[in-house]
């Protein structure tokens, strides 16, 4: 699903949007960034390039890096340049790239650098020396940033949590899909309603398809 783009969220929208969710939750503030969202259909997304998708108003680059679907920043840490303009290759053999093996990382078209799947900067092109290297990747500023993802629920969707490196959190909150297995007694209506709470958590995203 390229260039797919959630709906503009203004302040002063989603100022109502917390008094009056606020008022249900008896006036403890609703936090928007603590929660999964479905972001594309897994069957749309290609597995040979990045792309791009706006969530809460935060650019995402979603990609495959061979056994994971993986969501980072859309931003490049060297020259900010959207990673979603990049490529996923295959890394070298000196780095298990071997023919037949899955692992894939994703590469900045501007300056070559690449990344693993948990955002660790793997290559810096322009580095002199090995050790030079070695160095440049070890930054903590090189690293692109993660998102938590799951694309393992059944339902075909990719969710991303909306909070960066919060891996902890989204490992403990369960997303609208694995609300199914929670409530067994909830019923599914004749025209897909009420499956286990997955229309009530998920959002129609318009598409630009």
């Amino acid at each position: 699903l390229p260039h797919a783009t959630a709906p503009p969220a203004s302040d002063t929208v989603i100022a109502d949007a917390d008094a009056e969710i606020g008022g249900l939750l008896g006036g403890q503030p609703f936090d928007w960034k603590a929660g999964w969202y479905p972001v594309a259909e897994l069957a749309s997304l290609p597995t040979d390039r990045p792309t791009h998708f706006s969530l809460l108003g935060a650019d995402l680059a979603l990609w495959h890096d061979g056994t994971t679907w993986r969501a980072f920043e859309d931003r490049c840490p060297h020259r900010a340049v959207p990673l979603s303009e990049g490529r996923v290759e295959a890394p070298p053999p000196k780095r298990g790239g071997e023919k037949g093996t899955p692992a894939r990382e994703l590469l900045c078209s501007y300056h070559g650098f690449r990344f693993a799947g948990d955002g660790a900067c793997v290559a810096v092109p322009q580095a002199l020396t090995p050790d030079a290297e070695a160095r440049a990747c070890a930054a903590p500023k090189a690293c692109a940033t993660p998102y938590p993802t799951l694309a393992d629920t059944g339902d075909g969707l990719l969710w991303v949590w909306a909070t960066p490196n919060d891996f902890e959190r989204a490992a403990a909150t369960p997303n609208g899909a694995h609300a199914d297995t929670e409530k067994p007694d909830e019923q599914v209506g004749a025209e897909g309603e009420g499956v286990g709470g997955l229309d009530r958590a998920c959002l129609d995203l318009p598409s630009s398809r």
